[in-house]
Formats: C-alpha cells, sequence, structure tokens
C-alpha cells in the first residue's frame, strides 16, 4: 500500500540542517545553514518532518499503528535507516520497521521519502508493507500542530 502527500506550497524543505565547523578551524560550534526567516520543512534524522516559520515550530508529522486496545507505536519507535545515497541534498529516503502493540512480534515495515521540489514545497510519500497478517484497529500518518 503506498500513499502520497502532495504538494505543500508555502513551506521550503531543507535536508541538511546544520554544518560543523572543522576542528582545524578552531572554533566547533555549528552554524545555521539557511535563512530561518519565512517557513520551512527541517526533515529530521528519524525521517520526522517539523514545520516552522521562522523559529517558531508549527508542527510535525509522524507516521503512527496502533495495535488491538488501540495501543500506539510510531515513527519515533521504530527501527529507521536512511537510505538518500546521493541524492541527500533533494531527496531523503528511509526504511524501517514499527513493532504493533499487542501482536507478538510482529511488524509493519514503511519507507519514507522526503523529495524537495522547488523553493515553495515538497512531497512526502509513505509506503506501507505488513510482511504478515496481523490485526490493528489503524494506521495514520499524523499532523500534528501547536
Amino acid at each position: 500500500m503506498s500513499f502520497a502527500i502532495g504538494y505543500i506550497s508555502v513551506f521550503l524543505v531543507f535536508v541538511s540542517a546544520f554544518h560543523a565547523v572543522s576542528a582545524s578551524e578552531g572554533d566547533m560550534t555549528v552554524q545555521n545553514a539557511f535563512d530561518r526567516t519565512g517557513s520551512y520543512a527541517l526533515v529530521k534524522p528519524g525521517g520526522d518532518v517539523a514545520f516552522s516559520v521562522n523559529d517558531d515550530l508549527l508542527g510535525n508529522v509522524n507516521l503512527y499503528i496502533h495495535g488491538l486496545e488501540w495501543a500506539s507505536r510510531g515513527q519515533n519507535d521504530a527501527e529507521i535507516e536512511e537510505d538518500s545515497g546521493q541524492e541527500g541534498n533533494t531527496i531523503r529516503r528511509f526504511r524501517g520497521l514499527i513493532e504493533i502493540s499487542e501482536s507478538k512480534g510482529k511488524r509493519m515495515e514503511f519507507s519514507e521519502s522526503i523529495a524537495n521540489l522547488t523553493k515553495n514545497g515538497f512531497d512526502l510519500d509513505y509506503t506501507i508493507h505488513f510482511p504478515e497478517a496481523v490485526a490493528i484497529n489503524g494506521y495514520q500518518v499524523s499532523f500534528s500542530v501547536r
């Protein structure tokens, strides 16, 4: 099963948030690599997407699954690896496994792709797979607004 969240026209996705100064230059401070005035989306190491305007966090996007009894696990609970390759500056790809609560160790597999389309938008795509039959109450991509 695959679904996509298409073009979101207000935000700039930025996939490489910080650059560190090298040790030979002395100071090891971390500097922002882009202008934070305006709206943007940062992709965190586990694939979470955070939306901000200036330095004010507006919300996040995460994948969740609800096992029986509505026990919830999310992308933050997953075993995740990044698979962006050479496209890492414009496309970030993640693969992961989320163990489903109350399922005797069964898991949901997922992949996530975040692509920078233009200065004003990005494409977010999730693919979901269940390697074996499992009873669940539901799963969703959650937009949390702060």
